[in-house]
């Protein structure tokens, strides 16, 4: 069944698929923190920051799909290629440049909020491509639809309501003030340019760049199933998907930056953040995902989205001296709750179709005899009446 878990999955493999769900949004959570700290810094130039992040990445994902999966490389065709192309340009590409490219126009509460956006948008695509089973006449679908709706109203909720304190650190830092304000001061939001001809306001710009990149992260999700399934070599999907993303960026890169000295990393900060997002965030968090889409289906990998807004939330309490307001707190359940409705969901739409697989023998069995007992009767009723001196 497309989207859903592709076999029959012992308590152990459950446990391992969302071991590996949860490893992945901690690490993108710790990605978020050290690039909100990196940022403090004058920062390195946005263009060439996803060049180096994901050349890190390319030289990690090489080294291990080569070495951990030399013998499970299916051939490559051109379709292949082109298909990796298709994940380097929505998941890296365009899912990386438009999210820098709307911080700088609006600001991180808001690119936070959209982002949050992202299961409910897997969830709506998968069912529409039939690559998640809902069906909303039993308790499976209707589980799945409800967390996953409950679950984007709690992201949502700790993106933008905070509400009254509920725990603040006594060294307090102005990370999160100081960093909104220069996301949303790089172009102010009265200013406005010139795109397609049409003069706009920049924070416009801004909010179409924040709801592309949540759209393109959906795609790169719900891409991946079919491609999995012909291609299982999973870290090699990672690998050549983020080569064609960084050569993409590194082009990109080079038609916006001018000056050679915007190439420079100027601070350690911004080398802790680029190895970090090169080998944990892109390398190891993104095929961890992957092999997660592959055994669990792409709406079970969108739900776990916003667990890293409460991962986040967590950590910048001790980490950054942020504080932790019922906004945070209310929203953080929601999540959890919405987390649990799907993951039910799922395993009851599996113990549905065990159920089904384990019956479907006897059913045909009984068929088979019906008709064989129908057949028999009706030749012995034939001869009967067809024989001399038989029974009319």
């Amino acid at each position: 069944m497309a989207g859903s878990v592709s076999k029959t999955m012992t308590s152990a493999g459950k446990l391992k698929l969302h071991s590996a769900l949860i490893l992945a949004q901690f690490g993108s959570a710790g990605f978020q923190l050290l690039t909100r700290v990196g940022l403090l810094d004058n920062g390195m130039n946005r263009f060439a920051y996803p060049v180096y992040r994901n050349a890190i990445a390319c030289i990690l994902l090489a080294s291990m799909a080569f070495s951990l999966e030399r013998e499970e490389r299916p051939p490559l065709t051109w379709a292949l290629v082109f298909q990796f192309f298709l994940l380097g340009f929505t998941g890296i590409f365009l899912n990386q440049s438009l999210y820098l490219e709307g911080l700088v126009c609006t600001n991180a509460t808001f690119a936070s909020a959209m982002a949050n956006l992202i299961p409910g948008l897997v969830f709506v695509i998968a069912a529409l491509f039939r690559l998640e089973e809902v069906n909303l006449s039993r308790r499976d679908g209707q589980a799945k639809t409800l967390g996953t709706t409950i679950g984007v109203i709690g992201a949502i909720i700790m993106s933008v309501y905070k509400g009254p304190i509920l725990l603040l650190d006594d060294t307090t830092s102005r990370s999160f003030h100081l960093l909104t304000a220069k996301a949303s001061t790089s172009f102010p939001s009265e200013s406005s340019i010139q795109l397609f001809g049409f003069r706009t306001e920049c924070w416009q710009l801004g909010a179409l760049c924040i709801i592309g990149n949540s759209l393109a992260y959906a795609l790169w999700i719900i891409i991946q199933t079919p491609i999995l399934k012909k291609y299982p070599a999973r870290l090699h999907v990672s690998f050549f998907s983020t080569c064609w993303g960084f050569v993409l960026l590194a082009l990109f890169g080079f038609t916006q930056i001018s000056e050679p000295s915007q190439w420079k990393i100027t601070s350690r900060s911004d080398i802790l953040v680029v190895l970090y997002a090169g080998m944990i965030n892109s390398g190891i968090a993104y095929s961890l995902q992957s092999w997660c889409i592959q055994n669990g289906g792409p709406v079970l990998v969108a739900v776990y989205q916003p667990l890293q807004t409460v991962v986040v939330a967590v950590l910048a309490v001790p980490l950054l001296g942020d504080s932790l307001s019922v906004g945070s707190v209310f929203g953080g359940l929601l999540i959890v709750s919405g987390l649990y409705l799907v993951t039910w969901g799922q395993g009851e739409q599996q113990r549905l179709a065990t159920l089904s697989k384990d019956t479907e023998p006897l059913v045909k069995n009984k068929l088979s005899n019906n008709i064989s007992g129908t057949i028999s009767e009706s030749l012995l009723k034939s001869c009967l009446t067809n024989a001399p001196g038989g029974l009319a």
